[in-house]
């Protein structure tokens, strides 16, 4: 690795890399520790010990993994019983839309900010033709 290299530095040293990927196991469980560096669990809850087995590094996920920062369905839409209706108007308040990863009824599973930059643009068009009557 050069000495001027700019740019974050990855979260996990080289070497811990190498023996996670390495380490002897099924094909699933070098996917998982794969996957696991990518997202970062890895380095924020790293375990004292390399789990030997898949069903040891599952029990360290369900263990130390969490939702993030994506919470969604708070004020989720659809359906008469929804907080929300189908064009993002709070029900029993005149003049309010929710317009945030809120009205989602389910999260998704990757990031939700596409979903949300959609939603968005989705009550801009729903403002705009109430706005313009049609």
């Amino acid at each position: 690795m050069p000495a001027d290299r700019t740019g974050p530095r990855h979260p996990v040293p080289r070497q811990r890399r190498r023996q996670l990927y390495n380490r002897p196991s099924s094909d699933g469980g070098r996917r998982l520790s794969c996957l696991l560096m990518k997202t970062g669990l890895v380095a924020a809850n790293y375990p004292a010990q390399i789990p030997a087995s898949d069903l040891a590094w599952e029990a360290h996920v369900r263990q130390s993994a969490n939702i993030g920062y994506h919470p969604v369905g708070t004020c989720r839409m659809g359906g008469e019983n929804a907080v929300v209706d189908g064009t993002l108007k709070l029900r029993g308040i005149d003049g309010l839309r929710v317009v945030d990863a809120s009205v989602m009824p389910v999260i998704v599973s990757g990031n939700t900010n596409a979903e949300t930059i959609m939603i968005a643009e989705r009550a801009a068009e729903f403002i705009l033709r109430d706005k313009r009557g049609y």
